[in-house]
């Protein structure tokens, strides 16, 4: 039976940059195939695998896990479109899922510079060792601690960026605000203030305000907090088309396909076939 397990980190310090772990134990059925979709959304996701190697299409945003008898991992972030996953092998699989800024605690890499398939090693330096210790599901709650512990010890500076904190919660106060507008709200011009969130998340300030708001209507239907579609859009969107127009841009399906059949695990939304 396949397993989807969360927990939040315990450590109050790392509650400031972690959203929390995930852990997968996917068994794999003769002939079928398991496969999971999740949304763009503004945290990263850096992922160990036991016993699977995750092969990455980035043009069709497609990721298979294929039969590996090594310890892999993978670093996934900055999304534009649905992250489609697919597997038709057993494997297992623990996400540390960072905050929006949250990487930039424990790694001194920028993560323009990191290579996807060799997360791990660029960002703990080869200081990550033992993996197979960490997924023995009848023990997690042994493990944690120690996973907690190695983050701790790799702290750079717990301190999320402050600008782009502010810049979050003025989105949450203004969704509709032009990105010019917020930039004079912070009392510098869209140029510095596109700099200075770019570096801190690989993201364009109207990148982060179209997903800040499209992760706010996810949670709407996640709810059932509204009567009918119109409601989804009050003061978030312009209107309705420029409402469907950026769901299905995210999505590629409508508000309606997506509530059949869509979970919730913390603030990472997926669709399982």
């Amino acid at each position: 039976m396949n397993k989807i397990t969360t927990f939040k980190p315990q450590n109050q310090v790392l509650n400031e940059i972690i959203d929390f772990f995930i852990y997968f134990d996917i068994k794999a059925s003769s002939g079928q195939e398991y496969n999971f979709k999740t949304f763009p959304n503004l945290n990263k996701c850096l992922a160990i695998y036991l016993n699977g190697q995750p092969s990455w299409n980035e043009d069709t945003n497609i990721c298979e896990i294929l039969r590996c008898s090594k310890p892999n991992s993978a670093l996934f972030h900055n999304h534009k479109r649905p992250f489609n996953v697919k597997s038709t092998v057993s494997f297992k699989q623990f996400c540390i899922i960072f905050k929006e800024d949250g990487l930039n605690a424990v790694s001194q890499v920028p993560i323009e510079q990191i290579h996807w398939q060799e997360a791990v090693e660029q960002i703990f330096q080869n200081d990550f060792n033992d993996y197979e210790a960490y997924f023995d599901d009848s023990k997690l709650e042994v493990n944690l601690p120690k996973i907690e512990f190695f983050l701790m010890k790799k702290l750079i500076n717990s301190n999320r960026d402050g600008l782009f904190r502010t810049f979050l919660s003025n989105l949450n106060q203004f969704p509709t605000l032009s990105i010019s507008q917020h930039a004079q709200n912070l009392r510098m011009d869209e140029s510095t203030l596109y700099r200075k969130l770019k570096m801190a998340t690989q993201k364009s300030p109207k990148q982060i305000q179209k997903e800040f708001i499209f992760r706010k209507t996810l949670n709407k239907i996640q709810n059932n907090s509204y009567n009918k579609l119109i409601d989804l859009c009050d003061i978030e969107y312009y209107d309705q088309s420029h409402f469907i127009k950026n769901f299905q841009q995210f999505t590629g399906l409508t508000p309606k396909q997506i509530q059949r059949n869509i979970s919730s695990t913390g603030p990472l939304f997926f669709m399982t076939a």
